[in-house]
């Protein structure tokens, strides 16, 4: 079974939002959440994306929900820390496609490089 953990730190979260998100084990500074992806071929943009897509909700789910539109610094506290999150998973994943696709290349640039 494929699945990637979602983890970041506690000092830039709201609380978390998600039931499935919980304290890393031996960090307790940390929360992550696993995002599953068996199911999926990520060579594939349909793949890539839907992955993508679950890494960013994850990654929204372990940095709790928004705050208001007037709280500026906290949102973009929250905003960073969703960033960095979505950023590090897809590092982490290291699929060639996800990574093209979140960092917004053309997938057929990366079927050149080959």
């Amino acid at each position: 079974m494929r699945v990637f953990v979602i983890a970041t730190l506690l000092a830039t979260l709201a609380a978390p939002a998600s039931a499935g998100v919980h304290p890393a084990k031996g960090q307790p500074d940390v929360l992550e959440t696993t995002v599953r992806f068996s199911d999926l071929d990520l060579g594939r943009v349909a793949g890539a994306d839907l992955v993508l897509a679950r890494i960013e909700r994850a990654a929204r789910d372990v940095c709790g929900e928004a705050p208001s539109p007037r709280e500026l610094a906290k949102r973009a506290r929250h905003r960073a820390c969703v960033a960095t999150a979505t950023d590090t998973a897809v590092e982490r994943l290291d699929a060639p496609l996800v990574t093209a696709r979140h960092s917004g290349r053309d997938p057929a640039m990366l079927a050149e490089a080959r």
